[in-house]
Formats: C-alpha cells, structure tokens, sequence
C-alpha cells in the first residue's frame, strides 16, 4: 500500500514544471507477503511526492518522486509540461432547426 502524509505547498522549479506544489511525504506499507526485518521492526521506506498545484486545474500531475531502493534510490521528474484549455461557447441567439412534421 503506497501512503502519502504531510502534505506542506511549496515553490517548485525544476524541468516541466515551476509553481506552487503540494509536497508529501510517502511511504511503501506492507500489507501482506512481506517478512519484518530489522530486529523483528517493519522497516518502511520513505519518499517523497511533489504533485503541481496548476491554476484554474483540478488536475494535479505528479512532477517528482523520490524514493529509496536496495541499490540507493530512484528519482522520477516531469520533464514537459503541457497544458491546453478548451473553450465552448454557445450562442443563445441561435435556435435550433424546426423538427420536421408529419405528413397528414
């Protein structure tokens, strides 16, 4: 089970993306299959998570997560970052052709 805490907003500036972000703390929770380690203590590996915090976006990608391995540890960046804004309008002025009638 992967756990995200804290959650602390902060400047971001690095590759695909620059603004504000929410900072996490996350850790990896053995849920089943796992032998405890560390003189009979869980051992759990922590991480963390940056998530952008875009302007006028429900949506909050991930941009940098870092985390420790066996071998050292592992970093994930966004290097790009796009976004595009879709705008629909409609003109209540225009109504909609009559339906056609039936023969009698």
């Amino acid at each position: 089970m992967l756990e995200l805490s804290g959650g602390e907003i902060e400047r971001y500036d690095g590759g695909g993306y620059e603004g504000p972000a929410l900072r996490c703390t996350m850790a990896y929770v053995a849920v089943a299959g796992f032998e405890e380690r560390d003189n009979g203590r869980r051992r759990i590996p922590r991480g963390t998570v940056w998530f952008a915090l875009a302007e006028n976006s429900r949506f909050a990608p991930p941009v940098r997560i870092t985390t420790p391995l066996a071998a050292g540890g592992a970093t994930i960046r966004l290097t790009e970052w796009r976004r595009s804004v879709v705008t629909i309008e409609s003109d209540p002025a225009v109504t909609p052709p009559p339906e056609p009638s039936a023969a009698p």
